[in-house]
């Protein structure tokens, strides 16, 4: 076996593109790590999609990329280095109305970022990383970013550099940013390589219907990252408005007057791409770095060669047994998927002596970003309660034999068995009443329970306010080696729909569990042994059901409990019912912020496992297709998808209209798409048992189950045409570093199969992307064939064909 010496290889050749040190998991920035590298594929984040590709609009006249990089730095404007205050702090959220801030485009940013705010992940972090996937994704320098950053509580001064301004006051603002009179020349010019200007915001620059939507760009290639702003410029060419046009009478042409203050010595230096790509890599740094005091950024986010995901203890059979199961993620960039034969977890029980037998884990799915290709792997496995399991490592095999064991920097990847999250044993109902049971082993502390959820603030800040709840869990029963403990609370709007929850006990918890993914159903602990899937986090009939003569624990009657497990065969569980809640008082809160908006609950008043009856859904034009898994890291269908109070079969299909299936969860959410993927595992129907938000004569879904329907009268389903004198050969990753055709490119509204070919004719192969995208090229570059349903995109000018979708290429070769 080689060992860690092969692993150390690609470890070496991987960080050489961040330049930092190999992470050691788990890390503070490893949910901000996923959204900067999983933009497709198995467990993407999405973060890119709103500036992929470069030219993706939020409406007529407008560059979502150019926008994210403007957000950023007018954020970070109203910082003071000497002083150390502001700085990128996310206090844009607060200035919205400033006269600085004007336009939709902070607005519309934000919103954008909103989904992404966590209470792992800041909003500051997000504009920050809003940089580097902006710029990346229109072809610049990767952009190094740290996390860390902690969100401002009010709007900051004003500062913010505008048009009108003499030199004097440039360099000064500038000057109070961080950065001297030549460095503000080099970052004007980074920051205006996207985007322009519109009219309606800035009158005294651009007269009115001059040019398209009224909006001015500030060079010829205004979707790419590039340096034609400066050579545009320097060569007499430009069209820039803040150096031409009107601007030059209204004294606002402040491109110029900042190019030319040097007489044009530091932005000739710029003319070199690659110089201007270095370049504006440090000046972009620099600004997503400027906090203020007290706040530590953390190291460079580096990827991970191997990083767990999920890892969950579940326990089973009246605690004789515990499931052990997650996923697997393998950077595959430097080392093929194709390449690998194997995975396996080699563990250490719970007292570190080593396992005979490693877990094995199979392949889950495929992800990408923009210079990243993963692979990733599942693993389900049944370990004894008593000797259980502290850590493991990950050993790859091979196709040629060779293994490579990662062992997290020598770490290991750590398991906590001393208070675990009970999943099957957890629900959520219809009401928005949470019930959350932990098992916490003999001799742990009495676990707490905590709650994070979103509360929207008053217009118009459109970024929720985080509240953390702590409330105390109550004693139930032992179960084996474990003490089961129980708790309860009671969301209000939508607040489950993000809310975030987990259980600690002392230095050990169990934490970030989505309350959305929960069952509306409490299920019973019993024997014999239950078989969860690893997907699931609901189990139909062997997870902890309230018994219908619980009782009160008398020494703690501040809070919600029950005393009993049912402990009968699973054949008998189904009968079992909830406490009323009438009986039982609402819970203590530990701890609270002062957003926190309701602190008691109740439990919910029925648990009965849904009957076995459910009827099967049905709605004409349509066939049911049936009840599956989904997740929010991986959805089933991606086209596109809402949320909404009004809900139901009819509108859900009239949303998805023109798209194969449509498919509707947990009562209020609706999705659409043109191929069911292999990984949407069917379920039982009785699993589907939420009622429709917009018609409770329906039934949609549930927490993590889709209810799917699939069209009668959309034939043909989109496919991959036939073209004369050409082969389809697949579906392949792409990225903008590195093409798999990168010979000529197209860019049509209008984008067809027979288009492309036509555009490549000539050309060994071509291939459609994202819809609207056309690559040519006589070699195919290195890449991955992934299954056909990641090439699901519909083409924008032809609905009955597939045009690849995000970083996934549809290939074509000659005959």
């Amino acid at each position: 076996m080689i060992g860690r010496n092969s692993a150390l290889v690609g470890l070496l050749l991987a960080c050489q593109q961040y330049a930092t040190a190999a992470p050691t998991w788990p890390a503070s920035t490893d949910d901000l790590e996923d959204i900067m590298l999983l933009n497709s594929g198995y467990r993407a984040r999405g973060f890119a999609t709103a500036v992929t590709p470069c030219s993706a609009a939020p409406g007529p006249g407008r560059i979502a990329a150019a926008e994210w990089i403007r957000a950023a730095f007018h954020d970070m404007a109203t910082g003071n280095t000497y002083q150390k205050t502001g700085g990128l702090d996310a206090s844009l959220m607060f200035e919205i109305k400033s006269s600085e801030n004007i336009g939709s485009a902070f607005q519309t940013t934000l919103t954008t970022y909103a989904p992404f705010l966590s209470s792992r992940t800041s909003m500051a972090d997000i504009i920050s990383m809003g940089v580097y996937t902006a710029t990346r994704s229109c072809g610049g320098p990767v952009i190094p970013v740290r996390g860390g950053h902690v969100d401002a509580t009010q709007g900051g001064s004003i500062g913010v550099p505008l048009p009108q301004n003499p030199i004097s006051i440039f360099k000064t603002q500038f000057d109070r940013f961080g950065y001297n009179a030549t460095e503000m020349i080099q970052f004007t010019a980074c920051g205006h390589s996207l985007g322009g200007l519109h009219q309606v915001n800035f009158p005294d620059v651009i007269n009115q219907g001059v040019f398209p939507n009224d909006y001015a760009v500030m060079d010829t290639t205004s979707t790419v990252f590039d340096n034609r702003v400066v050579t545009e410029y320097l060569d007499g060419t430009t069209q820039n408005p803040l150096v031409v046009g009107k601007s030059v009478s209204t004294k606002r042409n402040s491109d110029y007057v900042v190019y030319n203050s040097d007489n044009n010595v530091t932005i000739a230096g710029m003319r070199d791409a690659q110089a201007f790509a270095n370049t504006c890599k440090t000046m972009f740094q620099r600004m997503i770095e400027i906090v203020p005091s007290g706040v530590t950024l953390t190291d460079i986010i580096t990827p991970y060669e191997i990083k767990p995901y999920d890892l969950q203890l579940t326990l089973l059979d009246g605690g004789s047994k515990i499931n052990f199961t997650g996923d697997i993620r393998v950077q595959t960039t430097q080392r093929p998927a194709a390449s690998i034969s194997q995975v396996q977890l080699v563990y250490k029980d719970r007292t570190g002596a080593a396992a005979s037998t490693p877990i094995t884990a199979t392949i889950r799915g495929s992800a990408s970003g923009f210079d990243d290709t993963f692979q990733f792997y599942s693993f389900s496995a049944q370990l004894s309660a008593e000797t259980s399991i502290s850590s493991f490592s990950v050993v790859i095999t091979k196709t040629s034999d060779i293994t490579e064991t990662w062992d997290n920097n020598g770490a290991g990847f750590k398991v906590d068995d001393n208070v675990i999250y009970q999943a099957p044993q957890s629900c959520l109902d219809a009401s928005g009443k949470l019930t959350v049971v932990a098992a916490a082993r003999n001799g742990t502390v009495s676990p707490n329970l905590k709650v994070v959820v979103k509360n929207p603030r008053a217009s118009p800040i459109v970024v929720p306010a985080l509240s953390t709840a702590t409330i105390a869990m109550a004693t139930q029963s032992a179960v084996g080696s474990y003490q089961l403990y129980f708790a309860s609370y009671t969301f209000s709007g939508s607040q489950a729909q993000s809310a975030v929850l987990g259980v600690s006990a002392g230095s050990s918890s169990d934490n970030y569990k989505n309350a959305s993914s929960l069952s509306n159903v409490c299920a019973s602990l019993s024997t014999p042994s239950p078989t969860p899937t690893p997907s699931s986090s609901s189990v139909a009939s062997s997870s902890l059901i309230p018994s219908a003569d619980s009782t009160l624990d008398s020494s703690s009657t501040s809070m919600t409990m029950l005393t009993s497990v049912l402990t009968t065969p699973a054949s008998t569980s189904s009968t079992g019912s909830a406490a009323s809640s009438s009986n039982l008082p609402t819970p203590t809160l530990v701890s609270s912020s002062s957003e926190f908006a309701t602190s008691t609950t109740t439990l919910p008043s029925s648990s009965s496992p849904v009957s076995s009856s459910t009827p099967i859904p049905s709605f004409p034009g349509y066939d049911y297709t049936g009840c599956v898994n989904d997740s929010s890291s991986d959805r089933t269908f991606t086209a596109k998808g809402q949320i909404a109070d009004t809900n139901s079969y009819e509108s859900c299909a009239a949303f998805c209209s023109g798209y194969m299936f449509f498919g509707v969860e947990y009562g209020t959410e609706c999705y659409c798409g043109n191929a069911l993927p292999p990984f949407a595992a069917p379920y039982p129907d009785s699993e589907c048992n939420m009622p429709c938000a917009g018609n409770r004569a329906e039934l949609c879904g549930a927490g993590y189950r889709l209810t799917v329907f699939k069209s009668l009268t959309l034939y043909p389903a989109p496919s991959n045409p036939a073209i004369s004198g050409y082969t389809y050969s697949g579906c392949y990753i792409d990225n903008v570093n590195v093409r798999v055709l990168g010979d000529s490119f197209l860019f049509a509204h209008d984008m067809t199969v027979p288009m492309c070919a036509g555009f490549c004719a000539g050309k060994k192969y071509f291939g459609v992307e994202y819809g609207e995208q056309c690559w040519c090229g006589d070699a195919l570059g290195q890449s991955g064939l992934v299954d056909e349903w990641e090439c699901s995109m519909e083409c924008s000018g032809d609905q009955s064909s597939f045009c690849g979708a995000g970083n996934r290429i549809g290939v074509w070769v000659k005959d």
